[in-house]
């Protein structure tokens, strides 16, 4: 039985489809777009669990960024600022990565909190200098490359891949936090099926992020408190406003606890590792123990479903794709 009778529809290609790499990347599709992020678009709090910067380099490179936006715009930011729509989209574009370069280069400007040693102010700059030859952010050596085009990624019908397979860890989540926080403040600013500046309605939204354990990881987590968070807001307040996260990982077992809580549906495939399984286990209820038991024999395109939605799990059986999933556009 082919699909058009079974499923009352034709198999076609993806007529709108678009493919985004990080400059200092690269992609095997045909013409991929390349892109820097604006480091006034990312959150100083996040941005600096990112940049893994030490607690005097923390305050420091917040303080900075504050005493920016106090001379270029009105308004304060608190930590959860980045979901205001007065602070993320709002100060973007009021100053570049070179902007705090230039800054931590002039000492008395700079606004140094008390207790600071006086050793943050170059390393701080030198880490900052070091993240600008990633070519990832905005500063005088990446002036001819654009930023990445949030509302094209707001187009109904169309997909977007971003891809980082070949880019650096941190230009990767960098990336990912700045795409994600971005979807996010257009999601709050125009509901599902408003006009936004580009005169198209604000159609809804599914961000998938494979392999979620490379972005936050168990290991890392505890650094990585403010991207968990705004995750957890991201999800708790897009999925009402028609924007949903699909966290995907072939190791749950690296997943932390806190991304497991935001799963309502799950799709479980194989899982033969005891270390991949338990957590699945321990945070999936409604599940009898001997449905547990056959997850580790489960076939390619076999898997269990769970969630809210269901009563009981459901054993599906996917149909595999017929096409060579390449990056071509």
């Amino acid at each position: 039985m082919n699909t058009a009778s079974k499923f009352g529809i034709d198999p076609c290609g993806i007529s709108d489809f678009k493919v985004y790499v990080p400059q200092s990347g690269n992609s095997d599709a045909k013409s991929p777009l390349p892109f820097k992020v604006p480091i006034s678009g990312l959150d100083p709090y996040m941005l600096a669990d990112l940049m893994d910067l030490s607690e005097p380099q923390g305050r420091l490179f917040e303080g900075l960024t504050e005493n920016i936006k106090a001379k270029t715009a009105k308004g304060t930011s608190n930590r959860m600022g980045v979901f205001a729509s007065e602070t993320s989209s709002g100060y973007k574009g009021l100053y570049t990565l070179q902007t705090l370069i230039n800054e931590l280069g002039d000492d008395k400007s700079t606004v140094i909190p008390k207790g600071t040693h006086s050793s943050t102010i170059p390393t701080l700059r030198s880490k900052l200098i070091k993240l600008g030859l990633s070519q990832m952010l905005d500063w005088d050596k990446t002036e001819s490359i654009s930023e990445l085009p949030i509302s094209d990624l707001l187009v109904g019908g169309r997909l977007s891949i971003l891809d980082v397979s070949e880019t650096d860890d941190r230009s990767r989540n960098i990336a990912i936090a700045y795409i994600l926080q971005s979807l996010f403040d257009w999601v709050i600013q125009y509901g599902e099926g408003v006009k936004m500046p580009n005169d198209i309605p604000r159609p809804r939204v599914l961000v998938v992020i494979e392999e979620v354990h490379t972005f936050v990881s168990r290991s890392n987590a505890s650094k990585m408190r403010s991207v968990l968070d705004n995750m957890q807001v991201i999800s708790r307040r897009g999925r009402k406003r028609w924007m949903s996260l699909a966290l995907v990982s072939q190791q749950p077992g690296h997943v932390p606890d806190e991304l497991f809580e935001l799963a309502n549906t799950r799709f479980i495939h194989q899982l033969k590792s005891t270390s991949n399984l338990a957590p699945v286990k321990q945070t999936t209820g409604g599940v009898h123990e001997a449905l547990w038991s056959t997850i580790p024999s489960l076939g390619p395109g076999q898997c269990l479903i769970t969630g809210a939605i269901f009563n009981n799990p459901l054993f599906v059986e996917i149909r595999p794709a017929k096409t060579m999933r390449t990056l071509i556009n």
